[in-house]
């Protein structure tokens, strides 16, 4: 049994939307809401991956890292990406356990060391 509606092209549209209206959805301090239908739930999600990426590339940024493009994970709701001088790691999740964090990884903790220099 399918709990959500069938949409329309033009119906998805408007859904993938409305949480664009900062009315509705702002990635920085909302959580997706279980009961939205799964397409603006996707489409929350999409949002919120690409703030917790601009954060992590702006952590990154002070810490003299030269990040690689973000690369999505086994989901929609994952990506990673390295340091192109160093080779540390920086994740992302949108949809963390309990016992894990949306951002993490070395290049955010830790100032960049060169691989030659080390």
């Amino acid at each position: 049994m399918n709990m959500f509606r069938d949409l329309t092209p033009q119906d998805e549209a408007e859904f993938r939307e409305w949480p664009r209206d900062p009315n509705n959805f702002n990635p920085a301090t909302d959580t997706i809401n279980p009961v939205w239908h799964p397409v603006i739930q996707e489409e929350c999600s999409a949002m919120r991956l690409g703030y917790l990426e601009h954060e992590a590339l702006r952590s990154t940024f002070f810490r003299d890292h030269t990040m690689a493009p973000f690369t999505k994970v086994t989901n929609s709701h994952q990506s990673t990406t390295k340091c192109t001088k160093c080779g540390m790691d920086v994740h992302c999740n949108v949809l963390p356990l309990p016992n894990e964090i949306e951002i993490g990884g070395e290049a955010v903790a830790l100032n960049c060391v060169p691989e030659e220099d080390r």
